[in-house]
């Protein structure tokens, strides 16, 4: 008897996680791709990223306090700190053999629309790079595996705007390693 109660109780137990691991993946499939948007100001590069919120949280579970804060109000600090640490470990960009040193500014939350999902709440991370005074900017090249380190069929699409200009497409890519590190992406000068 106890050990038919214990079989029926692991069968169930086995069953609530597989739908719990199946929910969660068929949200995160669905999720829009994040989008890095590239612009510079006078000597300074700057970075906006947005992503989905659901896949962040799916990505790193400490990130789950954005969960509860609100599209549209200021982040608490806590989750401005966990943001940016989480983003500084899953991006990098370099020109030429220099690693530009990236600084988080700020993020807020928005809602947002999409064909797949409905309704869902984006994150919108601005960061920023002081740029060398000689030189030209490109090529650059790009690490980047937020999100998609953790739910492996996320996208990342990459755009150069600067102020008052349509967005030029640059790059559009998912998970690719290369010796277990995000394969860089080469961000060549934007065609006008």
């Amino acid at each position: 008897m106890k050990s038919a109660f214990c079989q029926h109780w692991a069968t169930a137990a086995s069953v609530c996680l597989l739908l719990a691991w199946g929910a969660g993946n068929a949200l995160a499939r669905d999720l829009p791709a994040s989008t890095l948007t590239l612009w510079t100001e006078g000597n300074q590069l700057n970075l906006r990223i947005s992503l989905p919120v659901e896949g962040l949280v799916a990505a790193s579970a400490s990130l789950g306090p954005l969960n509860d804060a609100e599209a549209a109000q200021e982040l608490a600090l806590l989750e401005r700190v966990l943001l940016a640490r989480y983003l500084a470990r899953h991006i990098s960009l370099s020109q030429g053999r220099t690693r530009l040193s990236l600084t988080f500014e700020d993020a807020v939350l928005r809602e947002s629309q999409s064909e797949d999902v409905g309704s869902l709440v984006m994150v919108d991370a601005e960061m920023t790079a002081s740029l060398p005074r000689h030189g030209k900017l490109f090529p650059l090249t790009l690490s980047y595996d937020a999100v998609m380190h953790a739910v492996r069929d996320h996208r990342a699409a990459v755009f150069w705007q600067p102020p008052g200009t349509l967005a030029t497409h640059m790059a559009e890519y998912g998970y690719r390693t290369f010796d277990d590190k995000p394969r860089p992406v080469i961000l060549q000068r934007p065609r006008r």
